[in-house]
């Protein structure tokens, strides 16, 4: 069994679609578990554990989620994640009862993990004492390149920025754990097509397919209504997850 863990901030939209994007067998399986720090989410789904967090941070949330979390297979998704492949579950479970300590998806050379989605093992994670909490912008450690290869960006910002979760990663790996990555996907040639509502239709993973589809700054762009044209960010980004449902899943 597994562990399913997001955390909600004004996001009531993209908590239902990301549940709905997760088929039922599995939620009545395992387990899905809502760190509800705006405390005002509404689910049209039960066999739920939503636990009322407070106003923090993304990474205070995940921490506390994970404390609520009964198995040692966790999967963490941002709450605007939206699951197109079914399979990346199995996946994700394989690898951490094959000895996996933690994956993510692929990132850039100054951010090797994007941790919008991903698994890890929560008995390691515990015991070796990790955290959620991200380091902004720090030197080039010394045995950056031996994990990461060199990279001529790296050589020239000479900052790397450890974000949500990324420096747990980085920590397995210094201590010679099994850390993998959920690779980058193009994105689906018939999406490729929809108008651009930022400036970016979101980012899309998976293995050999997009399997996972990160709608980028959903949540949070309501925060910012309309970008410089003018268009409402928060109501073009709802579009976009109600064509991916329509045409995609």
């Amino acid at each position: 069994m597994a562990s399913f863990l997001t955390v909600n901030y004004k996001s009531t939209f993209f908590a239902n679609s990301l549940i709905a994007s997760i088929p039922k067998k599995w939620r009545d399986e395992n387990e899905i578990v809502i760190i509800d720090n705006s405390k005002d989410l509404e689910l049209d789904y039960d066999n739920v554990k939503v636990v009322h967090g407070i106003e923090q941070s993304h990474s205070y949330g995940l921490e506390r989620g994970l404390k609520e979390c009964s198995n040692n297979t966790v999967i963490i998704s941002d709450i605007d994640c939206i699951l197109l492949d079914p399979q990346l579950l199995n996946i994700l479970t394989k690898f951490i009862e094959d000895g996996g300590a933690m994956m993510q998806c692929q990132g850039s050379p100054f951010k090797p993990f994007h941790p919008c989605f991903g698994v890890l093992n929560k008995e390691i994670f515990m015991s070796e004492k990790l955290s959620f909490h991200s380091k902004e912008q720090i030197n080039v450690p010394d045995d950056w390149e031996k994990f990461f290869g060199k990279s001529d960006f790296i050589n020239q910002k000479q900052k790397v920025y450890l974000d949500v979760g990324v420096d747990s990663a980085y920590q397995l790996l210094r201590r010679g754990y099994k850390v993998s990555v959920i690779p980058n996907s193009l994105s689906p040639d018939s999406f490729k097509k929809l108008p651009k509502s930022d400036g970016i239709n979101g980012w899309w993973f998976g293995f050999g397919k997009p399997q996972v589809w990160h709608v980028v700054y959903g949540a949070s762009s309501q925060r910012f209504i309309r970008n410089e044209y003018g268009i409402n960010i928060w109501e073009e980004k709802k579009k976009l997850v109600k064509w991916v449902f329509e045409n995609l899943l």
